[in-house]
């Protein structure tokens, strides 16, 4: 990923100074993640009968016996990678 680089703040159009604004100088680092990790969730019941579709809503729809099994081995081995470091979680 290379070294960290200073990155310019956008200058308030309303004040002096970016001291004035946040108490800090024009730059700062940015920082970026050691590791990224993606994850999808384990099978669902619309993954094993493709008819669930037409009866029930796409979030109401449950993970399978299997994919709870799949999800907890897959958080199993998060916590295995991530160890003790900072983890932030984005989902969608």
């Amino acid at each position: 990923m290379g070294e960290q680089r200073l990155k310019p703040l956008a200058r308030s159009p309303h004040a002096s100074s970016l001291e004035e604004v946040w108490g800090r100088t024009s730059a700062y680092v940015v920082p970026r993640p050691n590791k990224i990790m993606l994850v999808r969730h384990g099978e669902s019941e619309g993954n094993s009968d493709d008819s669930v579709y037409t009866r029930v809503s796409d979030w109401r729809i449950s993970l399978t016996q299997r994919g709870r099994q799949q999800a907890r081995a897959a958080g199993s081995k998060l916590k295995e990678l991530a160890g003790a470091s900072d983890v932030f979680f984005y989902y969608r």
